[in-house]
């Protein structure tokens, strides 16, 4: 199980995570802080949060298969320990069903929350995102 899990730093204005694109990682941070951003792209990106150590992101791209549905960039040097999807997935699976539905659905929230902060013509409402099969 220690494979799946590897430390990985990231310098100031490294981007951890891309919006749009689909995510094999996600990251719990040990050291630093991480500002998570919609519209990234737009030139005119919107900060959502600033996160910091003990604060896990880009888990919502690897519960529910989507892309991610903001960008990560480094503050700050950071440290981070790195989930890989595979082991994410066997984490997952052994959780209670319901419970399992439960969070599917607060990652579905908390998407169309974040879509919330971006103007309209610009949103990608992920929350209506089908997975390709």
């Amino acid at each position: 199980m220690e494979r799946q899990l590897a430390r990985v730093s990231f310098k100031k204005g490294d981007v951890l995570l891309n919006e749009n694109e689909v995510g094999d990682f996600a990251y719990l941070i040990k050291k630093g802080t991480v500002q998570i951003r919609k519209g990234a792209r737009s030139g005119s990106p919107r900060p959502l949060a600033t996160v910091g150590p003990g604060e896990v992101i880009g888990e919502f791209a690897l519960f529910d298969g989507m892309p991610h549905c903001a960008e990560a960039v480094a503050l700050e040097a950071v440290e981070a320990i790195a989930i890989s999807r595979d082991e994410f997935k066997t984490r997952v699976s052994i959780m209670d069903p319901v419970v399992r539905s439960m969070v599917l659905h607060m990652v579905t929230c908390a998407r169309r929350l974040a879509d919330m902060a971006v103007p309209e013509e610009r949103a990608v409402e992920w929350y209506r995102w089908k997975k390709e099969k």
